[in-house]
């Protein structure tokens, strides 16, 4: 299976900012702890599970996306081999083409993934300040 760059960053900025309340609820005596704290780590917990499981949703339907336009494709070729109106078919298979780039090309579509990773990070530097570390 091949992983986007995004998705490798992903997770490990997850894991990452999983990691660090961890350490410092350990290193923290249980009379510091405050149940703040414990309320936004439980949530940071949450959300990086929130992370995982709609990475692999995210996967699976880009997955799926793909084979959907292969398959295309390829009933794409066999219909216009099976055509004896080459050239007419071949201006269509062009023009949806340039309509299939049209759709796909989303400018200024921003990735669920990296709203999920800013708000992890937030949620972070919150239990960073509630355990007054920062």
């Amino acid at each position: 299976m091949k992983r986007d760059l995004t998705e490798v960053i992903v997770q490990t900025i997850a894991v990452i900012v999983g990691i660090i309340p961890v350490v410092f609820l350990f290193q923290t005596s249980p009379t510091q702890i405050s149940t703040q704290a414990l309320i936004i780590l439980g949530i940071i917990v949450g959300v990086i599970l929130a992370i995982f499981i709609f990475n692999s949703v995210y996967n699976k339907y880009n997955r799926f996306k793909r084979q959907i336009e292969e398959n295309k494709r390829s009933l794409d070729e066999i219909k216009r081999d099976l055509n004896f109106k080459n050239s007419i078919n071949e201006m269509e298979v062009r023009m949806q083409v340039v309509e299939t780039l049209l759709k796909t090309k989303r400018k200024g579509q921003i990735d669920p993934r990296i709203i999920m990773v800013v708000i992890l990070i937030i949620l972070l530097f919150l239990f960073l300040r509630v355990m007054k570390i920062i």
